[in-house]
């Protein structure tokens, strides 16, 4: 069902099909109640479960993506000993 595979260093690499199984089991526990063994009986079943997505979801991820950048330019700005008075940011 969910059998990541490994990299070299021995850490999971999940792919978008792996994310779609986790979402689907996080739907079927927490929003419809189901047991674990519920769960894992409804997806070996293959019930034509869809992942639904609003727009409100979306727009969540967008903000998170843009965030994660922003996150990642500070750090690198960071970890280059930057010495300039100013931060250049992006507009």
């Amino acid at each position: 069902m969910l059998a990541p595979e490994r990299n070299q260093a021995g850490r999971r690499i999940y792919r978008p099909g792996d994310v779609e199984t986790v979402l689907q089991i996080k739907k079927l526990l927490y929003a419809e109640g189901y047991t674990i063994p519920g769960a894992r009986k409804k997806l070996q079943e293959g019930s034509g479960l869809q992942l639904e997505l609003s727009l409100e979801d979306v727009r969540g991820r967008e903000i998170l993506q843009r965030l994660h950048r922003g996150l990642r330019e500070l750090r690198q700005m960071l970890n280059s000993n930057y010495k300039g008075d100013k931060i250049p940011l992006e507009k």
